[in-house]
């Protein structure tokens, strides 16, 4: 799994991908061109961004190529004259590259995708970049939408003790285990399956931050659902404990995805002490 994140800091995929760090905790940095060449004025002490000596941004690509394992590109549909100039930089390195097109890729299949990548590739540091805002105004939220997906999607697998993909894991077996019957008890055998880095890193979540939890953590509670609900019974108490009647089973992972959440800020989020 990736330990940092390093981009040249542009608005759009390499600003969000800093970001998605800060928000996960992890290491992150990079290097641009002369702060004066910039435009925006981008907050280099916050994103740990050093400044070179040369004006020229391709330098700075340069250099986060030379001191990363591997380069995530994301963009939807053709790239611009700049993003290719990146590809074509990077391509003649002949370090690992993965370019992601969101027109053709949804968002779970995209997280899925980068996540073997990383793992088979065997990537700690790595390297984002991808159109700027003015290029795309879709690209920051995308980025960093995936990113966090990707990161709990390792985290799932990691959790749950399988070293496999998530598709393979989606596919196992189902436990002899009774199933439980309440919505309560459901929520609590899956948050005692989760590592205290994943129960604790939720709890710190913004109820805004809880969607790209869908497109893993979702993933998994829906199969342990589908698992659980021989009967009716689990099902039922599950639609009753988040309130919404007729609530259709498709929409219950993040239904219940909130209740954890409420219930993990309750006992896991941290707080400054005064």
């Amino acid at each position: 799994m990736i330990e940092k994140i390093i981009s040249s800091g542009q608005t759009g995929a390499e600003i969000a991908s800093l970001d998605a760090a800060i928000k996960l905790g992890m290491a992150y940095g990079g290097w641009i061109p002369k702060v004066s060449s910039i435009s925006g004025g981008i907050n280099t002490d916050k994103y740990n961004l050093t400044e070179m000596p040369t004006k020229r941004r391709i330098e700075a690509i340069k250099k986060s190529i030379r001191e990363s394992d591997g380069t995530l590109m994301l963009s939807y549909g053709t790239l611009s004259s700049h993003v290719k100039n990146i590809k074509n930089t990077i391509q003649r390195y002949s370090t690992p590259l993965l370019h992601v097109d969101l027109n053709s890729t949804n968002a779970f299949n995209a997280a899925s995708l980068i996540n073997d990548w990383l793992i088979d590739n065997d990537l700690s540091i790595l390297h984002v970049t991808g159109p700027t805002e003015n290029e795309d105004d879709k690209i920051y939220s995308a980025t960093f939408d995936i990113l966090q997906a990707v990161y709990f999607l390792n985290l799932t697998e990691t959790s749950m003790n399988h070293s496999m993909g998530i598709q393979n894991l989606l596919a196992q077996p189902s436990s002899t285990a009774a199933p439980p019957k309440t919505m309560e008890s459901a929520i609590d055998v899956i948050i005692n399956e989760m590592h205290l880095k994943d129960r604790i890193l939720m709890a710190n979540l913004n109820k805004e931050e809880l969607a790209p939890l869908q497109l893993t953590l979702g993933l998994y509670i829906q199969k342990k659902l589908d698992i659980w609900s021989q009967d009716a019974t689990l099902y039922q108490a599950c639609v009753t404990a988040a309130e919404k009647e007729n609530l259709d089973k498709s929409n219950l992972p993040m239904a219940l995805i909130k209740i954890m959440w409420k219930k993990l800020k309750d006992t896991h989020r941290l707080r400054v002490v005064k």
